[in-house]
């Protein structure tokens, strides 16, 4: 999914700018992650449980979350076990 490709490199390049703040994952408030309406239908839908690894790999929130959590948003982190 092109579309998730965007969320996680501008988390990525937050890290790399904002490093402290970024490790301090409780103190983020919040982010918000701005769609257009192509890429909002694919891959803006919120995640909710039970969930599958094919919808978080097509969740812009998600990956976006994954990169923050795990530094990384690699496919190990999107097997059926990690998704916890």
């Amino acid at each position: 999914m092109a579309a998730t490709h965007a969320p996680i490199d501008c988390m990525r390049k937050s890290q790399e700018l904002y490093p402290e703040e970024m490790k301090d994952l409780e103190g983020i408030e919040s982010i918000k992650l701005v769609l257009t309406k192509v890429t909002f239908h694919p891959c803006g839908q919120k995640v909710e449980r039970p969930v599958a690894s094919v919808s978080t790999q097509m969740s812009c929130a998600y990956v976006a979350t994954t990169q923050m959590v795990d530094r990384e948003a690699m496919p190990s982190q999107f097997r059926s076990e990690a998704l916890e």
